[in-house]
């Protein structure tokens, strides 16, 4: 798959649209096709997704003539040959492509790559080999950690996987045994008369583990096939949303390691089994067996030393029964309380983990930026007082199927941190090295004591503020407070590479300073720190620290920078730009109205420089994942409870037949 880019276009200041030479196979990979239409085959040929056609205000029919104004090449015309199924990736953070035709690989000298490899070979021996013969930086290459984690290709030990199967085999294992041990005690007449005749202690082990090698060789087929058709029957679901990998073609991956692993965790399983059976065989003479007569035999099954009538002082005489009953089989009983407390564990750990993946789905969907339905953004190279007005809002709040509305309004800013309170000085270099040739995220100050970074200040209402408080992982969010004195909540990024810490030592009493353009001027200078004009300086003390922002602005700081969050009110006061840049909305389920994104464009295009992102199938379909993600936890939790009560059955019916041997 081949990307290369050709030009640019800021389309009316609204759409900063890429335009891009790319293979069809870029589209395959970001699990995207021309939905309408053909691919580009000419340079003056393009294809665009549905939602950056909406948003250039056409109407989204193959065959209409283009007219963009080319940062490099000034006007052109295209000629719109497909239209592109969404990609929500794409989408989520407002980055518009259009697909160009005319790529030729050999006529370009800066292209981005992505390459697929044959998954029986080492892929990352293989990816540094090309790195090494190609002479590509380190900087130039990003390996998708995630799927080569997901295929077993990273050479991690994945220990949750491993504690998890030995969980299960115990559990499979205590079943196991029991069944089978009521078997044989079934059938122990049969194993008197082996004796009987000269069977040794091993030819009754070899006879054990024969019959445990027989049904594992009929059951673990049909388990891999249940597993093979489940796997290809759920797993599409899963690779449309925010992923680079077509997961509808993709192969089902057996790893050898988890397969051995498995293969000798049953072996051990029905070695020790069959040990353990053949062992209470051999304590059984082969006269008492033949006779199928245990009374004798049976260490468990005792005359009771407990008398039904001095319990029945302390407790009801049949309460005392089920007490002698229950106590008559020591072996027994362990094996039900240790199934009923596995049982239990099971439903608990389940109901714990669906409570987790709840929070965690949450966060996901703030990560991806699919946490509201229909997302309004104001074009980040716009004057910082352009945006839409209260009326626009409400205009928002009252289209029919809107259940809530969030409006935000931004500052773009820069903060100066000192030196001695930068806790990960790799997270800044990296900041700047990712950098574009004409921007500037990070910079030393004058005098080398500290850095210039990129912020933002935001200007929240006092809802959003309310629901910022489950964020806060230091000091807490006093509303009034807020608008009383120079307070602020400061967001802080984390690093991976630290085990998520703070990249910045910034706490609750803290004072963080910050810059602002008085007259809101956005330009490439402005981007790259190089601009002049009147800046505001202002100190906030940190009232509370959060490390996750549940909305960000696509365009300057993203979520890279230490961002002040204040009331909307101290905003207006303290910046000065009224106008909200940012406007979410969600949709309310049980009120159908189809029209409601054209219904937000309509409104979008009052104020210049407004894009409108439609997310609300999107996460419809995440949330599908996770219904589905935690329908498997329930359903192996209730297989296993199942198999649990199973066995409890068994038990007490084991009991049940020898008592009445013994009666």
């Amino acid at each position: 798959n081949f990307w290369a880019k050709r030009d640019g276009s800021n389309n009316k200041d609204t759409v900063l649209l890429n335009l891009v030479f790319a293979n069809q196979e870029h589209l395959q990979i970001q699990n995207s096709h021309i939905k309408e239409g053909r691919f580009p085959a000419k340079p003056d040929e393009i294809a665009l997704e549905e939602w950056v056609i909406k948003n250039l205000g056409l109407q989204p029919i193959v065959n209409q003539e283009l007219n963009f104004n080319l940062d490099n090449k000034g006007a052109q015309k295209f000629k719109l040959v497909g239209i592109i199924e969404d990609i929500p990736s794409n989408k989520s953070v407002g980055m518009a492509e259009g697909i160009i035709g005319g790529l030729d690989v050999a006529q370009q000298s800066d292209m981005t790559v992505f390459i697929e490899f044959d998954e029986e070979i080492n892929i990352l021996n293989t990816i540094y080999d090309i790195q090494q013969k190609a002479d590509i930086k380190d900087d130039n290459i990003s390996i998708n950690t995630m799927l080569l984690n997901a295929i077993n290709k990273l050479g991690n030990i994945d220990w949750s996987l491993i504690i998890l199967a030995i969980f299960i085999a115990i559990v499979c294992g205590i079943v196991i045994y029991g069944i089978y041990g009521i078997s044989m005690y079934q059938r122990i007449k049969e194993y008197g008369i082996i004796r009987a005749i000269g069977g040794q202690r091993w030819q009754i082990f070899c006879l054990s583990l024969l019959e445990l090698g027989i049904i594992c060789l009929i059951s673990i087929p049909i388990g891999m096939l249940i597993g093979i058709v489940g796997a290809k029957e759920f797993g599409s679901v899963f690779g449309k949303l925010f992923t680079e990998v077509d997961v509808n073609s993709m192969q089902i991956v057996f790893s050898k390691e988890v397969l051995l692993f498995s293969i000798l965790v049953i072996l051990l399983m029905i070695v020790l089994i069959s040990l353990k059976t053949s062992g209470e065989i051999l304590k059984i003479s082969p006269i008492q067996a033949i006779k199928q007569n245990l009374s004798d035999q049976e260490p468990e099954i005792k005359k009771q030393r407990i008398i039904v009538s001095d319990l029945s002082r302390f407790i009801p005489f049949h309460m005392a029964i089920s007490f002698k009953n229950i106590t008559g089989n020591k072996k027994s009983l362990a094996m039900i309380i240790l199934s009923m407390v596995l049982g239990s564990v099971l439903f608990i750990s389940a109901n714990y983990y669906a409570k987790l993946q709840e929070s965690l789905s949450q966060q996901n969907f703030e990560k991806t930026m699919v946490n509201y339905d229909y997302k309004l953004v104001t074009n980040g190279t716009l004057n910082l007082n352009t945006g839409m007005d209260k009326k626009a809002v409400e205009d928002i709040k009252n289209i029919k199927g809107i259940k809530d509305v969030t409006p935000t309004k931004i500052a773009y800013s820069r903060a100066v941190i000192d030196n001695e309170d930068i806790l990960s000085k790799e997270y800044f270099q990296y900041l700047q090295r990712s950098s574009a040739d004409w921007e500037t995220r990070v910079k030393e100050s004058e005098d080398k004591s500290s850095i210039i970074i990129r912020n933002s200040i935001w200007g929240y209402t006092d809802q959003a503020l309310a629901e910022l408080d489950k964020s806060v992982v230091a000091g807490k969010i006093d509303i009034d407070q807020l608008k009383k004195e120079r307070l602020a909540v400061v967001y802080v990024p984390t690093d991976f590479q630290m085990e998520n810490k703070k990249v910045v030592d910034i706490n609750p009493g803290d004072t963080i300073r910050i810059t602002f353009r008085k007259d809101g001027e956005i330009s490439e200078e402005f981007y790259d720190m190089k601009d002049e004009g009147e800046y505001v300086k202002e100190e906030f003390t940190a009232a509370a620290v959060i490390t996750s922002l549940p909305v960000w602005d696509d365009w300057y700081s993203v979520q890279n920078g230490v961002d002040v969050i204040i009331p909307e009110e101290i905003f207006d006061e303290v910046c000065g730009f009224n106008n909200y840049r940012l406007v979410h909305a969600n949709k309310d389920p049980k009120i159908i109205n189809e029209n409601i994104s054209q219904e937000l464009l309509d409104i979008s295009r009052r104020t210049e420089g407004i894009t409108v992102r439609d997310l609300s199938q999107e996460r419809v379909e995440l949330r599908e994942y996770y219904d589905i993600k935690d329908s498997f936890v329930y359903l192996i939790s209730i297989v296993l409870f199942i198999i649990s009560m199973f066995n409890i059955a068994n038990n007490v019916s084991y009991s049940v037949s020898v008592k009445d041997t013994v009666t």
